[in-house]
């Protein structure tokens, strides 16, 4: 679901800079439309869990605390059983969701990369740090967190700056939080 296309980030490889190519950031101003399709998925009989992704077109919540878009679509999701709502991010802006009714029906996820690859190609992001502040706050506040090392990037000692990003990501945050993660290449 996405109701805002495209980023204020500006991340190097990012392949909406690519993809869409467009000089200006463009908000679906039709909300109801786009909840009333989302309860028409929602109100299908269910197979198994469906997953409903946010941030394809762009940064889930990073306009998300002017728009409020992501507590409106979880409250809607809220009514149904078997439904899981992910807001990808690399902000941390989060506490805008504390409304949200059924927490642990939402994953707030993170893209992840160790401190080093986000202050050098992950331009007007939170950091690495605030990024965990933030995935804390969601977790002690109910909600399940995912974290997303997508893309890895190869570079010098690229084995050890992940393996201590992991690290301090899981000292940092409670197992029982954590929905998933994963790893994709660049």
């Amino acid at each position: 679901v996405n109701m805002v296309s495209n980023c204020p980030f500006d991340c190097s490889y990012c392949y909406l800079q690519t993809y869409l190519n467009q000089p200006m950031t463009t908000f679906f101003v039709n909300e109801e439309d786009i909840f009333e399709q989302v309860r028409t998925l929602c109100a299908r009989p269910p197979v198994q869990q469906l997953r409903v992704g946010t941030g394809e077109l762009a940064d889930s919540l990073a306009l998300d605390p002017l728009t409020e878009f992501s507590v409106g679509l979880a409250n809607v999701m809220a009514d149904f059983e078997n439904v899981r709502l992910e807001l990808k991010t690399k902000s941390n802006r989060v506490e805008h969701l504390a409304p949200i009714k059924k927490k642990e029906a939402v994953v707030v996820s993170w893209s992840m990369n160790p401190a080093e690859i986000i202050n050098s190609e992950e331009h007007g992001t939170a950091r690495f740090e605030e990024r965990i502040r933030a995935a804390q706050w969601c977790a002690q506040a109910g909600f399940k967190v995912g974290f997303h090392f997508d893309p890895m990037i190869f570079i010098h000692n690229w084995q050890e700056l992940y393996g201590r990003a992991v690290e301090q990501l899981f000292a940092a945050i409670p197992h029982e939080s954590i929905q998933w993660v994963s790893m994709g290449g660049l």
